[in-house]
């Protein structure tokens, strides 16, 4: 267990539990609790606040993560289906995902999920002013095979590419959201 942390004025990203290498041990069972991330991508813009990599029953709950160059929380890493994601029943609940993006980059979002994740929830968060480069910015991004993800009973504000985005993946649930301002 991770809780009651702050993480400031980052030169990269704040949090991040596992490894993307597929024969890397899995991070399992970790729990984020109260982290309050902000200011994150000063050196390298592409960091994230919290990212989760090839890990089971982690759960990320009730963060304040804002005002970073990219995205907020990030989950699962294998594109596609052709190779396990290693990931599956991530929590990401109650969390304030805010000024994301900041113009700069492209193709990401507040809660951004990679491959197969079976069994991965993202409820009732707050998502809002999500600002990318141009185009791709999106509250929920279900990027290449995402599956097995429940999204429901989230708010999801001002974001400049949408609310929800589902590049491809199945068995997918989103109900009871708000998606507004997008």
């Amino acid at each position: 267990t991770f809780a009651d942390s702050t993480f400031s004025d980052l030169g990269a990203g704040g949090v991040r539990v596992g490894v993307a290498e597929l024969d890397a041990p899995p991070a399992n069972d970790n729990a984020l609790l109260r982290l309050n991330v902000s200011g994150g991508g000063a050196v390298w813009r592409e960091g994230v606040g919290v990212l989760v990599q090839r890990g089971l029953r982690n759960r990320i709950e009730e963060c304040e993560i804002s005002h970073l160059g990219y995205t907020g929380v990030s989950i699962g890493w294998e594109w596609g289906y052709a190779k396990p994601s290693g990931g599956g029943g991530t929590l990401v609940r109650d969390n304030f995902i805010h000024h994301i993006g900041r113009w700069e980059l492209a193709d990401m979002g507040g809660v951004y999920v990679l491959g197969d994740n079976p069994g991965t929830r993202i409820e009732r968060n707050i998502i809002a002013h999500v600002s990318p480069y141009h185009v791709y910015g999106w509250g929920v991004y279900l990027d290449e095979g995402a599956s097995g993800v429940v999204v429901e009973n989230n708010l999801v504000h001002h974001t400049h590419g949408g609310g929800l985005h589902l590049h491809f993946g199945h068995t997918n649930s989103v109900e009871r959201n708000v998606f507004a301002c997008a």
